[in-house]
């Protein structure tokens, strides 16, 4: 039986784009141009390499740049669909974990912008437990959810996005897993056949497995 279902964050429980655009809102915003965010967002689109230079900033202006959209409070929601299956599984009595990667005031921003420090009873921030060696496929941030909350490893499921990183460690844990397809993630790839992972297309999939 399933007691504890553990959450990836960018892209799974929140789309990285929507932080993106709002970043860019908040670089508008700062020169006091209505026009920059579309300049910005547009160049994105098409590259996602060196944006602030394409736009014609200055160094000093780029290193500005990278310091509003890192330290900004982002204006993002969770979506209906997150929101609903997080507060469904919480009714069913279920321990609720989210191991994310990156850098750890960006990723917190996040986390309070979307109201997950009241809802997830677990959070890791894996950078947090000493540097980026310990982002995911490493198995500390896994290892620490079954002994914060109790459980085996086969008591315990793993959402997320990314099939290159998201599910080596549970796999070799034993721990239940699926792979969220999201079509429109900022970093989705086209996936090769997977013929051992749960594939779903919508977060509330994970309620009746």
């Amino acid at each position: 039986m399933i007691k504890a279902v553990i959450f990836d964050l960018d892209d799974t429980l929140c789309p990285e784009i929507e932080y993106v655009k709002s970043g860019f809102r908040e670089i508008a915003k700062s020169y006091n141009d209505s026009t920059l965010y579309e300049k910005l967002y547009s160049l994105f689109l098409t590259d996602r390499n060196n944006v602030y230079q394409r736009a014609g900033f200055s160094e000093d202006e780029c290193k500005r740049c990278i310091e509003i959209y890192r330290e900004h409070k982002p204006d993002i929601t969770l979506s209906e669909d997150a929101e609903k299956t997080l507060l469904c599984l919480k009714k069913q009595g279920k321990k609720l974990g989210l191991i994310t990667d990156g850098r750890p005031h960006g990723q917190w921003n996040k986390i309070y912008a979307l109201g997950l420090d009241k809802i997830m009873d677990y959070i890791v921030v894996t950078d947090e437990l000493g540097g980026i060696e310990f982002r995911k496929p490493n198995p500390r941030a896994y290892e620490l959810m079954k002994e914060k909350f109790g459980v085996e490893y086969s008591e315990m499921v793993y959402v997320g996005d990314n099939l290159s990183k998201d599910f080596t460690a549970p796999k070799k844990l034993g721990m239940s897993y699926c792979y969220y397809h999201n079509t429109n993630g900022l970093y989705a790839v086209q996936e090769n056949e997977v013929l051992d992972i749960k594939k779903i297309n919508k977060l509330s999939e994970v309620i009746n497995l």
